[in-house]
Parts: structure tokens; sequence; C-alpha cells
């Protein structure tokens, strides 16, 4: 930065623009020193937020309870938890290549997609039991399970997502 302000006072001098280029020298200047003053400040700001994502991230992976975080249009798994791949038997390659839809039983499919659209916000499953909500899964090696699913919405990456868990 200093580099710079010094370019643009020798411009600026040459092309007979003095006070000018001694006012675009100065904001440099200035705006170098906010950079340098700043800079301790966004590091520990930076630091805090990755502890934090990491502490969730952690709490999210290594809860007890089977967890997937879907993206709310597309119904593609985005995000697993240990316990989801423990219990359902895929790997967590496995389970991010699937929809939700691959989760239910072929004949609660369409279950699933009367209450989404009749909820297109989101709505919580454990308070829309009249909804029908499918309450099955299907394991890896093909045994269904019934299941108590909860549910809420959150924002992963910018992208709108589901994050339910369930309950055996």
């Amino acid at each position: 930065m200093t580099c710079s302000s010094l370019v643009i006072l020798v411009v600026g001098n040459a092309y007979r623009l003095g006070p000018i280029a001694v006012g675009l020298a100065t904001v440099t200047v200035v705006l170098s020193g906010f950079r340098l003053a700043f800079r301790p400040a966004l590091r520990q700001a930076q630091e805090r937020l990755h502890s934090s994502e990491h502490r969730y991230r952690l709490l999210f992976e290594r809860n007890p309870l089977p967890m997937v975080a879907y993206d709310r249009e597309t119904l593609q798994i985005v995000a697993v938890s240990d316990a989801m791949v423990k219990s359902y038997g895929y790997s967590h390659d496995e389970c991010l290549s699937m929809r939700i839809p691959e989760l239910l039983p072929p004949e609660d499919v369409p279950s699933l997609f009367a209450f989404l659209a009749t909820n297109p916000h989101g709505a919580r499953p454990e308070l829309a039991d009249r909804a029908n909500y499918p309450r099955r899964h299907v394991r890896k090696d093909g045994t269904i399970i019934s299941v108590e699913v909860t549910s809420d919405n959150v924002n992963l990456d910018g992208r709108n997502a589901g994050s339910p868990s369930s309950r055996t």
C-alpha cells in the first residue's frame, strides 16, 4: 500500500494533480492502517467461527440419534451423522449420494410427497400426525423399521435444508 501511495503521488505530480494525488495517497495510507489495525480482530473472529463450526459439526455427527440434513428443494442428503451410518448400514458416501425418498419403502414415498406438498415450508413431522407423514424407513439390508421423525429447518451453506432425526 505504501508503494501505491508513492505511485499516486509521483504520477499526480507529473500530471500537475498535486492536491488530488495527495488526497488519494492519504486515503490509501488510511485504508492500509485500518486493514492492519483490524487484522488481529478478523483473525480472532475467524478462529472463533472455526471453533464454533467444529463444535456444532461434532454435536451433529456424534449425536446418538440417526440424523440427516437434506436440501428441501431436491431432497438430496447433504450431511449425515455417525449414528445414521451405523444404524442404517450405509457408508457416509452412500448416504450423501442418496435422496430422502430412498430411505422409505417404495409404497410410502407417495405419502412423503403428499406431506411435503401440504407443508411446503417444512412443518415439523412430529406436529403433523394428521398429515399421514410416513413413519417407516428402510435399512441398507432391506429391513423396514418404524421410526419417530423430528425435524427442523436449517440453512446449510446457503441452502434451505431440513434436519430430521429419527428414533427406532
